[in-house]
């Protein structure tokens, strides 16, 4: 535990046990030493010894070897490790759990509220919500292709856009205790962005497939028509109105891979 690898790196030991009494009630142990191991972790999953292939492919970006594997829960839930390039100053790192297949985006319309959207295994869409005191996790539906983009232009009123399989764009709208889907069309590339400068508003940008900034508005009452904006991007847009503005602001990267900024009015 003194070498290099331990000590400058981030790897870990695994002493497992082979022991089978043949009956469903069966546990072995396992000792898991190294810097990136939660102290203290537990754990309400059930693991196996498949578990523990899966969650050595999973951090060296391997597929698995086969079907056990491939079914295997990865023990995710058991190491705290920053991102590379990170530090902690103060802060708590903890793990929400799931088996996501998109990035995350997040809202908040009010205090101690963070509603978290992010693409399940199935491909659908999840809200993972604070309340002040715990996280819970929500199936909202649907199918999406892309990262989700949220925005939360009131109290209790939340909007997620992302893409769906055919392409276009969705729009996943929550008034407080029910879920509308809206299909908004288009042929998008690229999660969406999506931006409130006034209550009942909305401003969501993308890339179309022409690699061009789009966007479309609601103004309350309607969606008006799509609009370019021009430009060769690469990424998804980030896109924010600041307080007090009725200014949307864009940023992406550039083909040469710069951030660019650009600005556009309000709907």
């Amino acid at each position: 535990m003194t070498s290099p690898a331990f000590t400058t790196q981030q790897s870990v030991l695994a002493v497992t046990w082979d022991e089978d009494d043949f009956a469903g009630t069966n546990r072995v142990p396992l000792i898991l030493l190294g810097s990136s191991v939660g102290s203290g972790s537990q754990s309400g999953v059930t693991y196996n010894h498949y578990s523990t292939l899966r969650t050595t492919e999973d951090a060296l970006g391997l597929a698995p070897l086969s079907g056990g594997d491939a079914a295997a829960s990865p023990m995710g839930d058991l190491f705290s490790v920053l991102p590379p390039g990170w530090t902690n100053v103060g802060g708590v790192v903890e793990k929400l759990g799931g088996v996501i297949t998109s990035g995350p985006d997040v809202a908040s319309w009010g205090p101690n509220r963070l509603d978290v959207f992010v693409s399940g295994t199935e491909h659908g869409l999840w809200q993972v919500t604070w309340d002040g005191v715990s996280w819970s996790w929500h199936f909202v539906g649907g199918v999406i292709t892309s990262d989700p983009g949220a925005v939360a232009s009131t109290t209790n009123h939340l909007d997620v856009f992302a893409r769906g399989q055919e392409g276009g764009l969705w729009q996943a709208s929550w008034n407080g205790s029910t879920c509308t889907w809206t299909f908004l069309g288009g042929l998008i590339g690229t999660g969406p962005g999506a931006a409130s400068c006034a209550a009942g508003h909305l401003d969501v940008s993308v890339i179309g497939v022409d690699q061009q900034l789009w966007r479309r508005g609601y103004n309350g009452a309607s969606w008006g028509a799509w609009q370019p904006l021009g430009g060769q991007w690469t990424t998804s847009p980030g896109s924010v109105c600041p307080t007090g503005t009725t200014t949307v602001q864009l940023f992406e990267r550039a083909p040469d891979l710069s951030l660019v900024q650009t600005t556009a009015a309000a709907t």
